[in-house]
């Protein structure tokens, strides 16, 4: 049964689960429909989470992969997503990065041209100043094959949103972005064996991979033209502000905002993206982890200046609403993370709309996303 944080309830949801107090003292019954004074009594509680009534019945048996596909393309044609660096210069910063990494891997040294880096991190931070009104969206941009080098530009792109937000200058941007793109240049030193393992590290395995922060500042210590912030920010993107992370266990002011944006755009990307050994949890999940991470792992300011560039609802991801009603994401302004633009397709009783519709999610109104529809349900709507 779907679970939906607190602070995204709604009047008029039905509970699924009874609810208690701390004391084990009863407070709402299964079935009760949530009243504004109830979701009030929950917060105040701190509650965190509750189960709501599933609102799309499944069949037992899953539908055909065809029709799966044939629904999917429907109610996501014509939607296309605005990016935020152009492919050109996305594709040249991968390669660079990869290039890089590979010449660690392969020589046991690490070569750079601080021209050429600094080119390609203007050239990134041109597109973001250029989209400064464009949430960051996850849609596409996660590539199985080249994790490592997606990766290492998705969290350069994301730690410069966030240096944006606030208030960075241009030239702090830079040195944010380039210790945002070399953060990880110490897994090349790790052995292939334990860095591509597809399941569980041991604990001896993970005590090594837990030294690529250092052998990646060290790298990038040794580097003619390049400043002292990118190599910091490589040893420390693994801390936590609680003292908590590794290799140093630095805590709250001795960790480097830097280090901390790179550290939340690095743990999100990561969260969000499938690997051989865990499957993805989609944003809007790792958006509820990361809102409670402040005075925990990273500073609350730090935390929502990230969740400010983010859109938790990818473009074309199905959902139901509160209304009951299915649509897909087509948009999300910046800064209104759970708020998208919705094209409806299906009303309450789960019957197809004679012509769709569009409606922008009001912070100030009742309507709400309840949930992410599953791919096997969008197979069983009625087309």
């Amino acid at each position: 049964m779907p679970k939906m944080a607190v602070t995204t309830l709604k009047p008029g949801l039905k509970l699924a689960q009874s609810i208690y107090s701390q004391n084990d003292d009863f407070l709402l019954a299964k079935g009760v429909m949530l009243s504004k004074q109830d979701i009030q009594n929950i917060i105040s509680l701190g509650i965190t989470a509750v189960s709501i009534e599933q609102v799309l019945p499944t069949n037992e048996g899953l539908a055909s992969e065809e029709s799966k596909e044939q629904n999917l393309k429907f109610l996501t044609s014509n939607i296309n997503a605005k990016s935020i660096v152009t492919d050109k210069t996305r594709l040249a910063a991968t390669h660079q990065i990869e290039n890089i990494m590979l010449n660690i891997k392969e020589a046991g040294k690490l070569i750079i041209k601080p021209e050429q880096l600094h080119s390609t991190i203007s050239d990134l931070a041109g597109g973001i100043f250029s989209n400064k009104h464009l949430a960051f969206n996850l849609h596409g941009l996660h590539d199985k094959d080249n994790y490592t080098f997606t990766h290492s530009v998705n969290v350069c792109i994301l730690a410069m949103m966030t240096g944006i937000t606030l208030g960075y200058s241009y030239k702090d941007l830079i040195v944010l972005g380039t210790g945002a793109l070399l953060h990880d240049i110490g897994k090349m030193q790790i052995p292939d064996k334990i860095l591509n393992k597809p399941g569980k590290l041991t604990a001896a395995e993970f005590k090594i991979m837990k030294t690529h922060p250092y052998l990646g500042c060290q790298l990038l210590r040794q580097v003619d033209g390049l400043k002292s912030l990118p190599a910091l920010i490589a040893l420390e993107h693994h801390e936590s502000y609680d003292g908590s992370g590794y290799p140093l266990g630095v805590h709250k002011k001795d960790f480097h905002e830097y280090a901390q944006i790179v550290g939340i755009a690095d743990k999100f990307d990561a969260l969000t993206a499938n690997r051989v050994y865990k499957t993805a949890h989609a944003p809007h999940e790792a958006y509820e982890m990361f809102a409670a991470a402040g005075n925990y792992i990273f500073e609350p300011h730090v935390v929502k200046a990230f969740l400010h560039n983010i859109s938790i609802y990818p473009l074309k991801t199905i959902v139901v609403l509160n209304t009951l009603e299915i649509g897909v994401v087509i948009d999300t302004p910046k800064g209104r993370p759970l708020h998208p633009k919705i094209r409806l397709f299906f009303d309450a009783d789960h019957q197809r709309l004679p012509q769709a519709k569009e409606l922008y999610l009001d912070p100030k109104d009742t309507v709400a996303i309840l949930r992410v529809l599953e791919k096997d349900e969008i197979a069983e709507l009625n087309f």
